[in-house]
Formats: structure tokens, C-alpha cells, sequence
């Protein structure tokens, strides 16, 4: 959404393309994003030193200048604005818009609608988290992606990541001050 290009590129390659977009909480996208960059090892200093040092992760979180750029290029008809929290509290009234907007049968429902998927963790020994994915990595460039399915499909991957992970919780909240400034950047946008 961010990439000032991407509008352009998409009406020259799909004029017609009809687009979707989930917008999650401002203050709770930067806060997320910055997570996964310390999850990833991206960054490992505090959130409130990763938004001075960091601007693009505020600028993700300007949806407005990021929306008033695709619609210089495409109608509002071919967009649909979704609001993530809403895929939180009811996933299949989300998914039945995504399906009357894409014009649908709305009736057909994942068996794993109401299933998390990619939640961010904060591993306590990371050395074991880059080794999964350095294997993962690896077994990629051998050629041996199925063998790698096996293993997941086995729930071993799954159980080494809940042993390996620290409760969310206990990462703490974002300072009271830090939320109030965030909350006037976005809304001045």
C-alpha cells in the first residue's frame, strides 16, 4: 500500500483488477511492524528509539495519502476497504464481503476460518528460531520442499515454536504517551 509506484504499475498491468484492502489500527500496524522487525532481527533497540530511527513504519500506517494514491488511478467501485478488527470479531462476515465484492458464491467457508495463522512471537532463545529457518532455507535449496511439509505436517515445527516462545503479554504495552502521539498522526491523516 506504501509503495508510492505500486497504483500505477497495477493499473498499467490490470486496469480492470479489483483491489482489497484490510486496514488494521494505525497505532497497532506500527506496533506490530516493529515487532516482527525484532521477531525477524531486523532491529533490537525499543519501540519508541524504532519510531524516531525507523519513519517507514509510521509511513505504512498513513493509509489515507496510501488509498488517495490509488484512487488518482482506479474507481472506488474497484476497491473494497476492509477493517481488520472486523476479521477478528467475525471472520466469516469478512470473508462473505471479499466474495460478494469479487462476485462469489459466498457460501463455501474454510474449514480453518476461525484459526489463526502467523501470529507474532517473541522466541526466548532466537538462536533456535534462526536455525529453523536457515534449515527451512536450506532444505528449500536442495530441492527437498516436500521433505520439509513432511516435517511440518508432523506438528514438531509447531511444538518447538510454542516451547520457544515467550508469552506475547509479557512484551508489554506501548507507553500511554507514545499511544496519545501516535493517535495525532493519524488523525491529522
Amino acid at each position: 500500500l506504501a509503495n508510492h509506484m505500486a497504483p500505477q504499475r497495477i493499473k498499467q498491468v490490470l486496469p480492470n483488477v479489483k483491489l482489497i484492502v484490510s486496514l488494521r489500527n494505525p497505532v497497532e500496524q506500527v506496533l506490530s511492524r516493529y515487532r516482527y522487525m525484532v521477531m525477524r532481527q531486523m532491529y533490537n533497540k525499543t519501540f519508541e528509539e524504532a519510531l524516531k530511527e525507523q519513519p517507514h513504519i509510521l509511513n505504512e500506517a498513513l493509509y489515507c495519502q496510501h488509498l488517495e494514491r490509488y484512487l488518482t488511478h482506479f474507481e472506488k467501485s474497484q476497491m473494497l476497504i476492509l477493517v481488520y478488527e472486523d476479521l477478528e470479531k467475525d471472520p466469516r462476515k469478512f470473508l462473505i464481503k471479499i466474495y460478494d465484492f469479487l462476485g462469489l458464491d459466498n457460501s463455501f467457508m474454510p474449514a480453518n476460518i476461525n484459526e489463526k495463522i502467523h501470529i507474532t512471537r517473541n522466541p526466548r532463545v532466537r538462536s533456535i528460531e534462526t536455525a529453523m529457518v536457515l534449515m527451512r532455507m536450506l532444505l528449500r535449496k536442495l530441492g527437498l520442499s516436500s521433505f520439509a511439509e513432511t516435517v511440518k505436517k508432523t506438528g514438531i515445527v509447531d511444538k518447538i515454536k510454542k516451547i520457544n516462545t515467550v508469552d506475547e503479554r509479557l512484551s508489554g504495552e506501548v507507553d500511554s504517551r507514545t499511544r496519545a502521539r501516535l493517535n495525532e498522526v493519524f488523525e491529522r491523516d
